[in-house]
């Protein structure tokens, strides 16, 4: 489709604005959201949708839990659907089926408008309250401590147990605790095989380090990943752009 001039226009966006293919090409008005939609909505075998024309389902987030949500590229939508821009995992479509039974059904749009909605469910923050509401019930934090650190969080990227760890309010074990109980997220169990050298070349060096996130196992039916704690934005972005393509799992870690 592009000749040797807009094909230099698409890597210069791409370099300079890091973008996707399919984001510099609808940004440059070389092909249509529409038929990016047909494509990509074809490569997962779902649905086309057109997200502009729908809203975030609140009600399904809080049926299979914001953080399994957000960490997977889930976005419940208003007409009872599921938006997707990755395949689904087994491990991750089996829950969702438990949950919201086998008719449940996924769609896509373009990119930027997945990355949209995305945005803006995470921007809701749904999961770090979820969290706190559970340490607030749990007794561990009172109502007014709840209240700053809401306050606080606006200031810092990283997530809010990074933070409450940080102000000496809730140890590291307590935070694995209550993902267990409000995550929705599976414990991972010795791995059968190692994830072998490829895994290292998933994340970008000292990335496991600063974030607590390891590569579980790698098969040909998706990754998996290990973690402890909750993600910031960026760090979820990185995966996902690293793993483009492929079925993702997020599990917790068993200590």
């Amino acid at each position: 489709m592009l000749n040797e001039r807009d094909q230099l226009r698409v890597r210069q966006f791409q370099m300079t604005r890091s973008r996707t293919l399919a984001d510099a090409m609808i940004s440059l008005r070389l092909i249509s959201p529409e038929k990016v939609r047909r494509l990509v909505a074809g490569d997962l075998g779902v649905s086309q949708a057109d997200f502009s024309r729908l809203t975030i389902s609140v009600s399904l987030i809080k049926a299979l839990g914001p953080v399994f949500c957000e960490l997977h590229g889930l976005i419940p939508l208003s007409d009872g659907t599921i938006g997707i821009t990755n395949p689904i995992h087994p491990n991750v479509g089996l829950r969702i089926t438990e949950i919201l039974g086998p008719e449940v059904s996924f769609c896509a749009d373009t990119p930027p408008a997945f990355a949209k909605l995305h945005h803006d469910l995470s921007a809701l923050r749904f999961g770090e309250d979820a969290l706190m509401d559970y340490f607030v019930d749990a007794e561990e934090l009172t109502r007014d401590h709840a209240v700053r650190i809401r306050d606080m969080r606006r200031l810092i990227s990283g997530p809010v147990d990074r933070l409450l760890i940080q102000l000496g309010l809730v140890k590291q074990t307590k935070i694995l605790k209550a993902l267990r109980q409000i995550s929705g997220l599976e414990t991972a169990t010795a791995a059968e095989d190692a994830a072998g050298l490829e895994a290292e070349e998933l994340l970008a060096p000292g990335f496991s380090e600063r974030t607590g996130v390891v590569v579980h196992q790698i098969r040909d039916t998706g990754i998996s990943f290990r973690m402890s704690g909750l993600l910031a934005q960026a760090d979820l972005q990185e995966i996902s752009e690293r793993c483009a393509g492929m079925p993702l799992e997020f599990q917790l870690n068993p200590v």
